[in-house]
């Protein structure tokens, strides 16, 4: 009768001590996935007292997250440092990155990215074009962590341009951490008086709602869809907030055009969910963007995220000519004047010209068109092309020379 009342001990206590003995085996995993994004399965749990983790893609466990008391979340961890086992109040971090895109997407190329911390690579994206958020998972290790003289973290992105050209990518970073919650014991009548008296205490805050989708974890599924068919996008839709979001809408547009909604998943804090919306698109490259819109968001700037889809259906590429200037032309060195034609079976996207390995510059779409561009002395190189809704491109190339 004693120990009716009295709570079960810690189990990180029990597990700890395994991990000490090295007595743990992956083998004995119930359920595994891949949480670091390396197509191999990293993450193991044998029940839901504890989340073995290696962080390495090694195979040796180095990372375990701890729920005490079996109450559906995590309360500690324990991290592999110089060969012994410590604690750690870090229950899960990440980088998160926003990428910006100045100009319209069209003019530029995709290109390598190794994303680095304090000099480890924590990903690689090959031959991407990188825009909106993105989420990569780390490891406690890599991080250097405040001390009484603080300390810094370096970010660094080394990007490989496969197809050439310059061009301004604009980022942002923030280093996200879910740290184990301090618990407060609190006399009350009820769980809602509680939570009442601890609010109005000053001492105690939430972390609020917070959606978060981001675009390494958000595609297309499948094959490349034809035009007017159905084809879905499928993704993660996160809660970084402290509060649970009880649910809202998940709304795909093109542009400002709303073209589909679902009702989005309950998310509890700290915690994730799958999502998936379907769309039905004619021929083209279409740029959408995923929203998660709820009440009560405390962060919206990475609630939505830009998902890419090309429909297929029409291969013909546009006409293209230049009637002004001739091949060869001779040009005082300043502006120069071109012109020409240009026609699609379907629609015109955009006509755009690159002077001398330059980035493309716009041009009014239409059937006739005329642009004024700088030229330098001596030979220049000008790369003029119509590009219909289906990416379907043809270009025309001059050579003048100014003098």
């Amino acid at each position: 009768g004693a120990a009716a009342g009295r709570r079960a001990a810690p189990a990180g206590e029990a597990i700890l001590a395994e991990l000490t003995r090295g007595t743990f085996r992956i083998g004995d995993a119930k359920t595994s996935r891949d949480a670091f994004g390396r197509g191999q399965v990293d993450t193991w749990r044998v029940d839901r007292l504890a989340e073995y983790v290696d962080t390495t893609g090694s195979g040796a466990i180095d990372w375990v997250r701890v729920d005490d008391f079996g109450e559906g979340r995590w309360t500690r961890s324990f991290v592999l440092l110089d060969g012994r086992w410590q604690p750690s109040n870090i229950l899960d971090v990440f980088l998160e990155i926003e990428f910006k895109l100045p100009w319209a997407r069209d003019a530029y190329h995709p290109h390598d990215v190794e994303v680095q911390l304090n000099g480890t690579t924590v990903a690689r994206m090959e031959d991407s074009l990188p825009e909106g958020f993105y989420r990569f998972q780390l490891r406690p290790q890599d991080l250097r962590l405040p001390t009484g003289a603080g300390s810094v973290n370096q970010v660094r992105l080394v990007t490989t341009h496969l197809r050439g050209g310059h061009y301004v990518v604009t980022t942002n970073f923030n280093l996200v951490f879910q740290l184990a919650i301090v618990q407060r014991w609190v006399i009350a009548d009820s769980p809602e008086d509680a939570d009442r008296i601890l609010r109005a205490s000053g001492k105690f805050t939430s972390g609020g709602r917070d959606a978060a989708l981001y675009a390494n974890e958000w595609a297309p599924v499948g094959a490349p869809p034809e035009a007017g068919k159905p084809v879905v996008l499928r993704g993660l839709v996160r809660n970084l907030g402290g509060e649970a979001i009880p649910g809202g809408k998940l709304v795909v547009r093109s542009g400002t055009t709303e073209i589909a909604s679902v009702p989005l998943p309950a998310v509890g804090p700290a915690d994730l969910s799958p999502a998936e919306v379907t769309v039905t698109l004619p021929a083209g490259v279409h740029a959408l963007t995923v929203t998660a819109e709820i009440e009560g968001d405390g962060r919206r700037a990475n609630d939505a995220v830009p998902v890419v889809v090309r429909c297929g259906g029409d291969a013909k590429k546009p006409e293209l000519a230049v009637t002004e200037p001739a091949e060869g032309a001779r040009a005082p060195g300043g502006n120069l004047r071109l012109a020409g034609t240009a026609k699609d079976d379907t629609a015109l996207a955009r006509i755009e010209l690159s002077v001398n390995g330059g980035l493309w510059q716009a041009v009014t779409a239409a059937e006739r068109w005329e642009a004024t561009v700088a030229i330098q002395k001596g030979p220049n190189r000008i790369r003029v092309r119509a590009v219909d809704g289906s990416g379907n491109a043809t270009e025309v190339v001059r050579v003048v020379d100014g003098e």
